[in-house]
């Protein structure tokens, strides 16, 4: 009996060009398969990015909407109030996360312009803040390093200073 890829019956009989043609025909279709589930793997992969960016940003404007006076901040007024500054830096904390989890999954300009523009409403945070700049700066991402650093040479509504 002759040998082949897909069981000896098949192949019975056949010349052994048939069966190799075949045998190639087999191997180029499973490369395919291969290809096509490889394509539809990154495409999976893509869509969960996106979609974790999607939750993470959501729950950042969940808390933003919940506690707009710390998203939009009047920073000398925080700075009169010790625990309300306490947790106004707890958010920009919260914030500064979620830049990093959104930068880590997409890397569109949409998403860094959006990220940018609500980073840049904690400008004053970052220049003053002397614990930010000594102990946590350096613990972010140079992504979102990159964010704060904009922040501080721009102004709220993100021109130049």
């Amino acid at each position: 009996m002759a040998e082949g890829v897909k069981g000896e019956k098949e192949y019975v009989g056949m010349s052994s060009r048939v069966r190799e043609t075949r045998a190639d025909h087999h191997r180029i279709g499973r490369r395919r398969r291969c290809v096509c589930r490889h394509r539809a793997l990154r495409s999976n992969q893509k869509n969960q990015r996106e979609s974790t960016a999607k939750s993470v940003f959501r729950e950042y404007l969940r808390l933003a909407f919940e506690h707009s006076d710390l998203a939009e901040p009047d920073y000398q007024k925080l700075q009169a109030q010790p625990d309300k500054y306490k947790k106004y830096s707890w958010f920009v904390a919260h914030l500064l996360w979620a830049c990093e989890e959104i930068l880590r999954y997409e890397e569109g300009k949409i998403w860094k312009e959006n990220l940018q523009r609500n980073v840049n409403y904690h400008r004053e945070y970052f220049i003053n803040d002397s614990d930010f700049k000594e102990k946590d700066f350096h613990l972010y991402d140079p992504s979102v390093q990159e964010l704060v650093q904009n922040a501080m040479a721009r102004g709220r509504d993100g021109g130049v200073r």
